[in-house]
């Protein structure tokens, strides 16, 4: 019996610790990288000649520290989630110690230069490796299971919603549900994780300002957002999809081999004339877009479609989940502006639209349908505070993203980092 109590309090001891120092690591992670894109916004927006000798002195001597950052850590390529997921499921080694630190470091670099790639990829992969440094701290075999759990937790925590952290998880693991133990161990670490980061970072990536009466009468709108939001997945895919293939390819050409450094002034020129459509997305997410003619919206949502295809394959770090639910915000912006114009949809609507939207993108893309919908009554609870407003709403956007999940299965979707490990796998 002592025995059992002394194993007991060991394992909460580790799982407290573990949430405890992904919640902290994330949360400085999440308010650093904030402070960053602030500074990164004044440099680009206040051009003169000083400002402009600080960006090329930056890219001077950045550029190459992310080069050899990824050149010895590979695994830390793009979001790095891919790699993360192949190395809990074929349970490699996963190095952890200095690698956290080199994602902090190559993270704050593309949201300095404001790359279109966004801040959740590397708080998963963050609190995976942080899961493995302290189970070895522990001295204990590692446990796959509890590193999944944790990278999760970072999912939640970049959301700020430990709901959403534990279906995750379940979602990537439908099988886990069973396991109460498991169930136990997610629930214990992502509250502890929650709340940490958010005595450190209390800044929400999904807001809503208002919150309609709804009218079931605009329940057509979903099928819209479904079709439109299945064309848009369908391009992005296939496009980020093809290049990592290319990469892979032909790596040992200079060109591809060195692109980074190519990349980075592109992306620099880029913010100097469109900074309004470039970084993770949060500029984009604005209601001044409505005003925009559609046409003009159309060209806003290829051009991100590229330019996120193009660095999620550009040797640098960063992840894909924000700027895969920009592209769903632009749709939805879209969507607003047609019946605004032609069918006199109430203004009133369209922040509830376009966040369904947006979350509608990631359920389609990463096939995570129910931790999409969790963030969107997350969001609305977050404004209203009224549960009764959730219990409305979610079981209506659950069916939809179940449908919009199901469209995507017949259409030969599969989660975009499955299909990013197919690639890394292939012997070309």
């Amino acid at each position: 019996m002592k025995i059992k109590v002394c194993n007991f309090l060991k394992y909460i001891i580790l799982y407290l610790t573990i949430g405890i120092v992904i919640g902290v690591s994330v949360g400085l992670y999440q308010y650093l990288s904030q402070k960053i894109i602030e500074l990164s916004n004044y440099l680009f927006t206040n051009i003169n000649v000083t400002t402009i000798l600080i960006v090329v002195f930056s890219i001077l001597i950045l550029s190459p520290i992310s080069f050899y950052i990824i050149k010895y850590n590979p695994d830390l390529d793009g979001s790095g989630v891919p790699y993360l997921i192949r190395q809990i499921d074929e349970k490699e080694d996963i190095h952890s110690k200095l690698s956290i630190v080199f994602i902090y470091i190559n993270s704050f670099i593309t949201s300095f230069f404001g790359f279109p790639l966004g801040l959740e990829g590397p708080s998963i992969v963050i609190s995976g490796k942080i899961s493995c440094l302290i189970q070895n701290i522990f001295k204990k075999n590692i446990d796959y299971d509890l590193v999944s759990i944790s990278a999760s937790a970072g999912f939640g925590c970049a959301f700020l919603s430990p709901l959403a952290g534990i279906t995750y998880y379940f979602e990537s693991h439908p099988k886990s549900i069973k396991n109460i133990k498991l169930l136990i161990t997610s629930l214990f670490i992502n509250i502890a994780a929650f709340t940490f980061t958010y005595l450190i970072n209390k800044h929400h990536l999904l807001q809503l300002l208002n919150f309609p009466n709804l009218d079931f009468n605009y329940i057509y709108i979903f099928l819209i957002l479904i079709i439109l939001n299945l064309i848009s997945a369908a391009i992005f895919v296939n496009l980020t999809i093809k290049l990592r293939y290319l990469v892979k390819k032909y790596n040992s050409n200079f060109f591809v081999k060195y692109r980074s450094f190519l990349l980075f002034i592109i992306i620099v020129i880029l913010n100097y004339y469109l900074f309004n459509y470039m970084g993770a997305g949060s500029k984009i997410k604005s209601l001044y877009s409505i005003n925009l003619p559609i046409i003009y919206l159309l060209g806003i949502l290829l051009f991100r479609i590229i330019v996120t295809s193009i660095s999620s394959n550009g040797n640098v770090s960063g992840g894909l989940v924000i700027p895969s639910m920009t592209l769903g915000t632009i749709i939805g912006q879209i969507t607003c502006l047609f019946l605004n114009k032609f069918f006199n949809l109430n203004p009133d609507n369209f922040e509830l639209i376009i966040l369904v939207s947006m979350t509608l993108s990631f359920a389609i893309i990463n096939k995570n349908p129910l931790s999409a919908s969790i963030l969107v009554i997350n969001a609305i609870f977050n404004l209203t505070f009224n549960i009764l407003n959730v219990l409305i709403i979610f079981p209506l956007v659950i069916v939809f993203f179940y449908l919009a999940s199901y469209l995507a299965t017949l259409m030969n979707f599969s989660n975009l980092y499955k299909k990013m490990n197919d690639v890394s796998k292939l012997k070309i």
